[in-house]
């Protein structure tokens, strides 16, 4: 059964209205995993298609290589031959859409994967691309990040903790698929979040007396656990570190947290929201607190949270 139930959007909705939160990843709509961020030393790479990988090889649209800021590099488009053309320092790269190898100065080069079209965009290989121009190309598997160039660990840290704000806020807004289980609640006064360091695919929404944890798959939001629980009486549960108060009922297969937690705590009556972690022996640190009317961050992130990924 699939309802569009959004406790935490519909306490932002006014926490932010007359104003927008706004990605700085272009404005395209996506699911987990993360998206795939493309990072230049000059910083994240917007672009309104997303990145994909296919057989392994990241590809992106072709604008994506004219964002580099190489004063150097060409990229053309020649629809009737349906070629890519990229020149770059006395070097001519040619990709034929759906060609599995590519020419490089008359020479042929055998691809990982050809030049397509999808929905009518020109998608291209990055490595491939990246490398031929002359750049290092690197893969962060762990934060789903392409680096291109010589980028400082300042500037990659900023894009992830970008994607990570923007990924939080678009996945706890969409539709969700939920257990079909009503349990009672006295009503929301104060809205909890809570997502594994690091992450937005997986995480909790807790009321004052209700939690309920999701996982977020083909652009929905499916709940796969809720419970009841009372705040006045302290417990351990099992799994849940995190989380000391005692469950009374639960409905689902309760989740095992084996990482420290990021919380959010929004107060929407007085505009107020609260961000820390929780480490593995339940121990809390806030990092923040802010006014998500005014900051028009609704999930702000740290490099606070981020160390505790090492």
């Amino acid at each position: 059964m699939i309802h569009t139930k959004h406790i935490a959007s519909t306490i932002l909705g006014a926490i932010f209205a007359g104003g927008l939160i706004t990605s700085p990843l272009g404005n395209y709509t996506y699911a987990t995993p993360n998206p795939i961020q493309i990072v230049s030393e000059n910083g994240i790479i917007s672009s309104d298609i997303a990145p994909y990988v296919l057989h392994g090889v990241t590809l992106v649209p072709i604008h994506v290589i004219n964002k580099l800021a190489k004063k150097d590099t060409l990229v053309t488009w020649d629809n009737t031959t349906k070629t890519v053309t990229v020149t770059s320092t006395g070097k001519q790269t040619l990709l034929q859409i759906n060609q599995s190898h590519a020419m490089q100065n008359g020479q042929p080069i055998a691809l990982s994967q050809a030049a397509i079209l999808k929905d009518g965009r020109v998608m291209i290989p990055l490595r491939f691309i990246g490398e031929s121009i002359g750049e290092k190309v690197r893969w962060d598997a762990q934060n789903r990040m392409v680096t291109i160039g010589d980028v400082s660990s300042t500037t990659q840290q900023v894009a992830i903790i970008q994607a990570l704000q923007t990924a939080r806020t678009v996945n706890t807004e969409l539709e969700s698929v939920t257990l079909g289980a009503e349990l009672p609640t006295i009503g929301i006064q104060t809205i909890i979040q809570y997502f594994p360091v690091g992450r937005s695919d997986v995480y909790f929404d807790s009321t004052d007396d209700l939690i309920s944890y999701y996982k977020v798959e083909n652009n929905k939001r499916y709940e796969l656990w809720t419970a009841n629980y009372k705040m006045d009486v302290p417990a351990k549960n099992e799994g849940l570190p995190f989380f000391p108060y005692t469950i009374t009922k639960e409905v689902g297969k309760r989740p095992t947290m084996t990482t420290p937690m990021a919380y959010y705590v929004f107060r929407g009556a007085i505009s107020d929201l609260r961000y820390g972690v929780i480490d593995m022996n339940g121990k809390e640190t806030e990092i923040s607190q802010t006014d998500p009317s005014q900051t028009k961050v609704g999930f702000p992130v740290s490099p606070n949270e981020l160390s505790l990924l090492k």
